[in-house]
């Protein structure tokens, strides 16, 4: 039986190439048991890091720190409005301190 999903897109911030993680889901059933942090984790792992040097998703920073997310730099921007204590980035915090600019969707990149 399906438990859970995760979904990703590709975007760019400015010529920097990186992933939005879209949506996570897990079956209330399941809920609670680390289903949603072990397919975080798992699908993390999968991206290539020297294509998509960040990956960005709006959500709750208590769930997602655990996965290596932390609040994104002030600069980085979504197209509509979004808290931005819940617009978070993970990746090597020198390189995520720098980003700036608006998230775009970069299909090309794929």
């Amino acid at each position: 039986a399906l438990v859970g999903a995760i979904s990703f897109w590709t975007i760019a911030i400015e010529d920097t190439a990186g992933m939005l993680l879209g949506q996570l889901d897990v079956h209330p059933d399941m809920q609670g048991q680390g289903v949603g942090l072990a397919l975080m984790q798992d699908a993390l792992a999968a991206i290539d890091e020297n294509l998509f040097t960040f990956t960005l998703l709006v959500g709750d920073l208590p769930y997602y720190q655990k996965g290596g997310f932390a609040i994104a730099a002030p600069g980085v921007k979504l197209p509509g409005p979004v808290d931005p204590q819940r617009l978070l980035v993970r990746g090597e915090a020198k390189l995520c301190a720098a980003l700036s600019g608006m998230v775009r969707r970069a299909p090309e990149l794929c």
